[in-house]
């Protein structure tokens, strides 16, 4: 395939499955020799990789490589206690298990590591600004009522019960491991459960329960009414939407919990057509790799697509909150700050902005989990917590 100079979307027809793997370039460790759609990827040894380890042999170790495709959890996690997988990410669902195996004299180590990477992805909760309903939408609009939806997100039962323990509250936009960019503040924002507090700002906004059937109602007289949408995996998803649907509804609102296929929930929220709902996106090390997503009048940022002009994929600032125009500025300049001291200043205001004013509610992100087969080597974790594995350097021990 070839890219066509009249036509510049032919750059997506370059590399599809149907082309032979001699055709994809490769600089890395390794180089594509099939793939098998929804089974696997094999991967060998690229002989022209310019690494080398400290004794002058030249990497990766092994000279091939297979990613397996197994979309089942269940036999994923199977594969895995039979040897047939060396390494992967476990869920915290199975964490317990899977280490008890391991003290008991199991083939396989599993670590456990304060969260550094993109994935697992911190789940978020969304109320859309620009839903059809307009009572919803004036509602969802109003910072008082996002505030006490977190006051009735019960973090620590979600890390409890849905993550075992294994995760850690908030941690949307920048990872506490991250030292270059994190801003504790946060922590001090973050609004811990309290029905209480939730319940009183709900009756200062005027929703009340006038008709004694517990749940909460307009001014109209209609009830305070929504669908959450989320997707049917992974399953903490559901899972801690019906742990927030639960403590809604002891507040008086009434939440209809719509659980469906990821792909159609993810062209509903690209499409704005939602009420409020669950999803997740992966951190990275600096927010500018995030700032599709987290500026609004961007392309992700779905619970406000009224601030962006979607055919020419330009910010409408004049359909902002003040507090939006304020990250939508801090952003761009974010973007041409080089002074490292400059830019930190600069994503402190945005995560103090976003715990604050609450564009979306961060719930939790899980920790690092993984398993390694006892025969790979060059796997380890050091004193801080933090696990090491390449694919490049590890190796098949006798």
């Amino acid at each position: 395939s070839k890219i066509d100079k009249n036509r510049p979307d032919s750059v997506n027809e370059l590399w599809l499955t149907n082309v032979s793997p001699s055709e994809i370039v490769a600089n890395g460790p390794y180089r594509l020799v099939s793939y098998v759609m929804d089974q696997k990827v094999v991967l060998e040894k690229n002989p022209h990789y310019w690494r080398v380890d400290r004794f002058g042999n030249q990497l990766p170790y092994f000279d091939k490589l297979e990613y397996l495709i197994v979309k089942d959890d269940e036999v994923r996690l199977a594969k895995f206690m039979a040897g047939e997988i060396d390494y992967m990410a476990i869920t915290a669902r199975d964490f317990p298990m899977l280490k008890s195996r391991e003290l008991a004299g199991g083939p396989f180590t599993v670590f456990r590591a304060q969260p550094t990477q993109p994935t697992p992805s911190p789940v978020h909760i969304a109320f859309n600004f620009d839903v059809e309903n307009k009572e919803l939408r004036e509602l969802f609009r109003n910072t008082e009522f996002r505030r006490a939806m977190e006051y009735l997100l019960d973090r620590e039962r979600i890390i409890d019960e849905v993550y075992n323990g294994l995760a850690i509250p908030g941690a949307g936009l920048v990872l506490p491991a991250n030292k270059a960019f994190y801003n504790p503040k946060i922590e001090s924002i973050l609004r811990a459960y309290n029905p209480q507090k939730a319940n009183e700002i709900l009756d200062s906004l005027g929703l009340k329960d006038k008709n004694g059937d517990k749940i909460r109602e307009f001014t109209s007289g209609k009830n305070v009414e929504f669908t959450l949408t989320v997707q049917n995996s992974p399953q903490d998803y559901q899972d801690v939407a019906l742990i927030f649907k639960e403590d809604l509804e002891k507040a008086g609102i009434k939440v209809n919990l719509q659980i469906l296929d990821g792909t159609l929930v993810g062209n509903m929220f690209g499409a704005g057509n939602f009420e409020a709902g669950v999803r997740a996106f992966g951190n990275q090390p600096d927010l500018e790799l995030r700032k599709a997503i987290w500026q609004p009048g961007t392309q992700l940022y779905y619970w406000h697509y009224s601030t962006l002009d979607k055919e020419n994929l330009l910010a409408i600032t004049k359909n902002m909150f003040d507090w939006e125009k304020r990250l939508y500025d801090l952003f761009d300049l974010g973007s041409i700050t080089t002074d490292q001291a400059k830019r930190k200043v600069i994503y402190d205001e945005v995560q103090e902005i976003y715990h604050d004013v609450l564009p979306v509610i961060f719930v939790s992100k899980g920790m690092n989990l993984f398993g390694a087969s006892k025969t790979l080597g060059n796997v380890s974790q050091d004193k801080d917590g933090i696990v090491y594995f390449s694919s490049y350097t590890t190796y098949r021990l006798k």
